[in-house]
């Protein structure tokens, strides 16, 4: 008989944001040979109402495999379908998107989710920094683009984000699992429960 296979928990977390009226719900579990990720974020954007839906599908390793978003604002909608393979980044049609050749993360600028996306890949060494060019999809715009940053492992507990495209530094405290405990300004988690499908 084979061997009984060790169950895993989801993760399950809420974040508030501290700047604007906004919350998100996110989830977290592994598949057989994936990491699943669908999220809702619901709220305020320079006082514009919006709501995003995502899903990202990740390597057990932390590599993102394909992402798809849905917003919605008064701005209107605005959906992307991405998939990432050994030949780069493609669109919902199969097209290879070049631009984004170098990118191995994403940044979905409404969550604090897509950080724990480069932390736990990359895992850092305390001390050591690394740059990186990351697919960043501005939401509720709906637009995609290449953005430089640089994360740096301060400590066990602790890394400092800098947006080497536009200026911006933060420190970001994370928990055991790389999730963001604390974006300051920004975000605060607000819970977070491993549930046994």
């Amino acid at each position: 008989m084979p061997p009984t296979e060790k169950r895993q928990p989801a993760t399950h977390l809420v974040w508030k944001r501290l700047d604007q009226a906004a919350v998100e719900y996110c989830r977290v579990w592994p598949a057989t040979d994936q990491i699943l990720v669908t999220a809702d974020i619901t709220g305020l954007d320079e006082r514009t109402p919006f709501h995003v839906h995502y899903e990202i599908t990740l390597h057990t390793n932390w590599q993102v495999q394909a992402v798809h978003v849905h917003c919605v604002s008064l701005q209107g909608e605005a959906r992307i379908r991405l998939t990432k393979t050994d030949s780069g980044w493609h669109h919902e049609k199969g097209a290879l998107l070049p631009a984004f050749q170098h990118c191995q993360d994403i940044d979905i600028s409404l969550s604090p989710l897509t950080n724990t996306l480069p932390i736990n890949r990359l895992s850092l060494p305390q001390g050591e920094s690394r740059e990186l060019e990351v697919l960043y999809l501005d939401l509720p715009q709906g637009d995609c683009r290449v953005d430089k940053q640089r994360y740096t492992h301060l400590d066990r507990q602790q890394y400092r984000y800098e947006g080497l495209s536009t200026g911006f530094t933060s420190l970001i405290e994370i928990n055991p699992a790389g999730f963001v405990v604390n974006y300051p300004g920004l975000w605060t988690l607000v819970s977070h429960k491993e549930v046994f499908p």
